[in-house]
């Protein structure tokens, strides 16, 4: 088997991957396995891409992403939570649930790659993720939207304001002792959700918000190193203070 590895501050989408060791549950780089080329069986069936040939692939929830695969919602959403597909996007719905975003090209994609794990019985691997509790949804959607972030940074500053952005306090202050620093960064921190959220909705995604796990809040907090290096050799944090509190 061929192993890969994703990275945090990276913006180019990540590749759909079938996770396969139970530590990946709990990392945001987390070690994936794919079948070696030989392994892969034909597709079954051909899934039909939504919308005209030219439209843009659109977002679809657990629902609309377990009729695009033509299966049940129960697999689909076991199926993300070992990892085999990502959410780029969360929604609360009337209910206050949280709604998992998958871009449908991607599932496509992973139907046309694996179509045996569309039906039968699942590889003990992804079984015994199972059984141990594994959700890679949020860890995943933090690396993904961290990295989206990191992408549209005006400047180095605000790339480290990214990356900063779900260390939890103790985790901050151990990385950037600086008072003045991480002042800066916490002005700059962008929203990980769009659109306003009401006191009681941000308790009810307050859980997904941060890296808890002290293996990914180590991750974070290698990169947000990486990155404040680069801020610091371009603009000291007190100059680009100055351009934040001018900037519109």
């Amino acid at each position: 088997m061929n192993v890969t590895h994703t990275g945090i501050g990276t913006a180019d989408r990540p590749d759909t991957v079938v996770p396969g060791r139970r530590p990946a549950a709990r990392t945001p780089r987390p070690r994936a396995v794919r079948p070696a080329p030989a392994a892969r069986p034909a597709p079954a069936e051909r899934h039909e891409r939504p919308g005209g040939p030219g439209d843009p692939f659109p977002l679809v929830n657990a629902t609309g992403g377990a009729e695009l695969l033509r299966i049940g919602a129960a697999r689909f959403a076991r199926l993300a939570r070992v990892g085999c597909f990502d959410p780029v996007d969360i929604r609360l719905n009337r209910h206050w649930v949280i709604v998992w975003r998958y871009p449908a090209e991607e599932l496509l994609t992973f139907a046309e790659q694996y179509p045996a794990l569309l039906k039968g019985p699942a590889p003990a691997e992804l079984r015994d993720l199972l059984r141990h509790g594994a959700d890679l949804r949020p860890p995943r959607w933090r690396r993904r939207r961290t990295a989206l972030l990191a992408g549209q940074a005006e400047d180095p500053w605000q790339k480290a304001a990214a990356l900063a952005v779900v260390l939890e306090p103790p985790a901050l202050d151990a990385a950037v002792p600086d008072a003045e620093e991480r002042s800066l960064l916490c002005r700059l921190r962008p929203p990980l959700i769009d659109g306003r959220l009401s006191p009681e909705q941000q308790d009810v995604v307050a859980p997904l918000l941060t890296a808890a796990d002290p293996a990914e809040a180590r991750e974070y907090r290698a990169a947000l190193l990486d990155a404040l290096a680069a801020a610091r050799a371009v603009q000291p944090a007190a100059s680009a203070a100055v351009r934040a509190v001018r900037r519109p």
